[in-house]
């Protein structure tokens, strides 16, 4: 009897050893990869919540599953007002860009592909900020759709850049159409003085010999000299036209405020 029970005492003290061993081991295993899972994931939320860019998980049905916290910087709203109100998303959208964000976001979800589309939002403050909006397909591990992961980037400076270049381009285009034009004016100055010298030779010409015809119609002369000024003063135009167009310096002088007016 005492032999039997000295028999089966070591052969469970080994099983029960091994047992301890195999939990041992798999509890070792399992501290290491909740270590190396817990690593990953501070690496990765490390990324994520300290990008510049706003980042978030869409699910096919509308809820965001993880919305970065740089969208605080980005729309003035924290990342759980997002979550819990997804419409919030589509509520910040301009309403001059919402056609074409709904349009974006329905194909995008439909077609399940790459998407871009810049479109503009207001902040929670009010001010307007330009997107640069980056979405791509979210597949499971057997290529179930789960969604779409989108990126935003803040691209108000760069759109105010281009449109101060649009503007300064645009100013450069108008001041070369003034050169051109000035030009031309020029040439059409100094292509009008010509008859016009001849027209004013004529009238005065007209004017001689009518003063020595005795029997003129009434007002004849009269005509002949308002013809002779209005030529003098289409001359005096053409010439304040050259000056006006010509690159040479300008002369200050003292006017009468009545003159002028007449």
């Amino acid at each position: 009897m005492s032999t039997r029970c000295e028999q089966k005492l070591p052969y469970e003290l080994a099983s029960r050893l091994r047992l301890l061993a195999a939990t041992f081991v798999n509890t070792l295993s399992r501290c290491k990869a909740e270590e190396e899972l817990r690593a990953t994931e501070f690496k990765y939320r490390t990324v994520a919540e300290f990008a510049h860019d706003w980042e978030y998980w869409e699910e096919p049905g509308g809820l965001l599953q993880y919305v970065a916290p740089a969208c605080e910087c980005i729309t003035g709203y924290q990342a759980h007002e997002l979550e819990d109100t997804p419409s919030l998303l589509n509520d910040i959208v301009l309403p001059e860009d919402q056609a074409s964000w709904a349009r974006h976001h329905q194909v995008c979800h439909a077609e399940k592909k790459f998407g871009h589309l810049q479109f503009r939002i207001r902040r929670r403050d009010g001010q307007v900020v330009w997107l640069d909006h980056v979405c791509r397909p979210v597949l499971g591990p057997e290529g179930e759709y789960l969604g779409v992961r989108a990126s935003n980037r803040d691209s108000t400076d760069q759109k105010q850049a281009e449109a101060e270049r649009q503007s300064h381009q645009d100013e450069m285009a108008h001041v070369s159409r003034l050169s051109t034009m000035g030009e031309m004016a020029s040439g059409m100055a100094h292509e009008l003085n010509q008859p016009l010298t001849a027209l004013i030779s004529y009238c005065g010409t007209a004017i001689k010999l009518a003063e020595s015809i005795p029997s003129l119609p009434e007002g004849y002369l009269d005509i002949l000299h308002r013809a002779t000024s209005q030529a003098h003063r289409a001359g005096d135009v053409i010439r304040h036209l050259r000056e006006f167009v010509s690159k040479s310096g300008h002369d200050l002088q003292t006017i009468a405020l009545d003159d002028l007016t007449r």
